[in-house]
């Protein structure tokens, strides 16, 4: 059960609704006093929402600024109760999430958390059984390829998925605290960490998640950024160039791993992606690394360049479900440029060559030139 405005809501496996709680009636007397007339004691009422959607896992439940959200593993479906059911999933275009394992209806942890501090609703799947995960996929598209979804409030809208994926979620005024139990990138740091979101940053380094940062000796895990671009969807378009409005700012690190030094100066000659791809449904440029005065420009504040030619010989089988699984020929014959209804964008930022400086990346604006192809 959940409180939520002035109702408590109840959950069972396969259906949803409301309890009536000390019901009240008001009755105007002849001396235009009010009586109140109400039952207390056992629950004396409640009313089916809908007994279709129900939720067989309590920690999926959570109470966002726009409604109810929950996981209805039966119906493979995320939903929201605000006035009217609606599930999510379904008209927010993440269904195919939900068909891409058929054993996730049997996976054993759905949690929900609400994010207040950036009014985003987040959702987990994974399959831990006493605290393991079991058989996790590695890659994007692997069977029990486990998941953290974020909701959007405020854009209404599902916006990204994150690299955590948590045992548990504990909510505590505008922050919410994560484990570590389980982390496939962890390279000598213990497992049991218990990490808060939404702390300070001057407490807090950036880019530092689940004890993986940015400043690493090695210089692993940069940021990562995929978009898509879609204008006029009904159209083939050409891409031709791509632009970006950003910034690089630099800071020394402190011998602390789990702090970040304030004082910043910004370096302007440094742009803030390192490395590029664009692909389609049929084409793939390819990993293109960005070098100034090469294959990138700068006019006044605007970071310009090439969209890169395609860069595979033929279409793969499976290319549809990650291009950037397959190998890549470079082509000598064939290099058309990259034409379709959409273009997916994926770069990351600046790798450094040293763990002794602290980035951060601002990119105010990001966008693609195009025009229609008229094949």
């Amino acid at each position: 059960m959940l409180e939520y405005g002035h109702s408590l809501y109840f959950w069972q496996d396969k259906a949803f609704g409301a309890l009536s709680v000390n019901s009240r009636s008001l009755i105007q007397d002849n001396n235009t006093a009010q009586l109140v007339l109400g039952t207390g004691g056992v629950l004396d009422r409640y009313d089916y929402i809908s007994t279709i959607k129900g939720c067989e896992d309590k920690f999926s439940v959570v109470a966002g600024v726009a409604g109810i959200y929950w996981v209805d593993r039966r119906n493979r479906s995320i939903n929201r109760f605000a006035e009217t059911l609606s599930d999510l999933a379904l008209q927010k275009g993440v269904k195919s999430l939900f068909m891409l394992d058929e054993d996730i209806i049997r996976w054993s942890t759905y949690l929900s958390v609400h994010d207040k501090e950036n009014n985003e609703v987040i959702f987990t799947l994974a399959n831990y059984i006493n605290g393991d995960m079991i058989n996790p996929g590695m890659v994007e598209h692997d069977i029990n390829k486990p998941f953290t979804l974020c909701f959007n409030e405020t854009i209404d809208a599902f916006t990204s998925t994150y690299s955590f994926i948590p045992y548990v979620y504990i909510p505590f005024k505008n922050i919410y605290l994560t484990n570590s139990i389980y982390n496939t990138h962890q390279i000598g740091m213990p497992a049991n960490l218990l990490f808060v979101h939404n702390v300070n940053e001057n407490v807090q380094a950036r880019n530092n998640f689940y004890g993986l940062y940015y400043n690493d000796a090695l210089g692993r895990y940069p940021s990562k950024v995929r978009l898509v671009f879609n204008p006029h969807y009904l159209n083939t378009k050409v891409f031709d160039n791509l632009f970006i409005n950003g910034e690089v700012r630099v800071s020394t690190s402190e011998p602390d791993l789990y702090t970040r030094y304030i004082n910043e100066t910004i370096d302007n000659d440094l742009c803030p992606i390192h490395d590029i791809m664009f692909y389609n449904s049929y084409q793939n440029s390819d990993v293109i690394n960005l070098i100034y005065k090469t294959n990138l420009e700068r006019r006044e504040r605007i970071w310009t360049t090439v969209i890169p030619r395609n860069a595979i010989n033929s279409p793969y089988d499976t290319q549809y479900n990650d291009p950037t699984i397959e190998p890549l020929t470079p082509r000598v014959g064939y290099t058309e440029r990259l034409r379709d209804k959409y273009l997916v964008c994926e770069f990351n930022t600046v790798v450094p060559t040293s763990n002794t400086e602290s980035y951060r990346f601002i990119i105010e604006n990001i966008g693609a030139t195009y025009r229609q192809s008229h094949r």
